[in-house]
């Protein structure tokens, strides 16, 4: 029903957005009901999983209508003035094969690092991803990543969404 459809404005932790076999069933195996025709079908950029059980699990996000954060964390115990490294893999949700796809909506991502007293330290962009290409299995997973020298003992992690949602920007 709709009122499980992972809407703009929403997000979930599964291992997969669809299975692919054409048959809307979300919730369980879909999250989504177009997810099928219109997203990435495969499982997380880390599909291995160390201990044998069910594939790990992404952060499925269809975006919303407003550009924003979509994730924030921090991050304490750290050695200062040490360098860092921050980032993660992301993927478009949407396929090369949609009819429509010229006109869906590109995400771009960003992280920012804030020390303790809001000052701005990183900030890196991924730039428009482009849509994963629907004869790769694996899917087109971009790395994003910043390396700063950290100031003191914490930082703070945003993961922005820099675009418009509605319509694509499904991440």
């Amino acid at each position: 029903g709709g009122s499980n459809n992972l809407n703009d404005g929403s997000y979930t932790l599964y291992y997969q957005t669809s299975n692919g076999d054409g048959i809307n069933q979300t919730p369980y195996g879909d999250v989504a009901s177009w997810a099928d025709s219109d997203w990435y079908v495969g499982l997380d950029h880390t599909p291995d999983n160390i201990d044998g059980a069910e594939p790990g699990r992404m952060l499925i996000v269809n975006a919303d209508y407003d550009p924003g954060i979509f994730y924030q964390a921090t991050i304490n115990g750290v050695t200062p003035g040490v360098e860092v490294t921050y980032g993660f893999s992301v993927i478009n949700l949407m396929r090369t094969d949609h009819p429509n796809i010229a006109n869906k909506k590109k995400p771009q991502v960003a992280i920012a690092v804030y020390d303790p007293n809001g000052s701005l330290i990183a900030l890196e962009s991924s730039g428009l991803i482009e849509p994963t290409d629907a004869s790769n299995p694996a899917g087109d997973w971009i790395t994003l990543e910043t390396t700063f020298v950290s100031t003191s003992s914490q930082f703070t992690i945003q993961l922005i969404n820099d675009q418009d949602g509605g319509d694509g920007n499904d991440l």
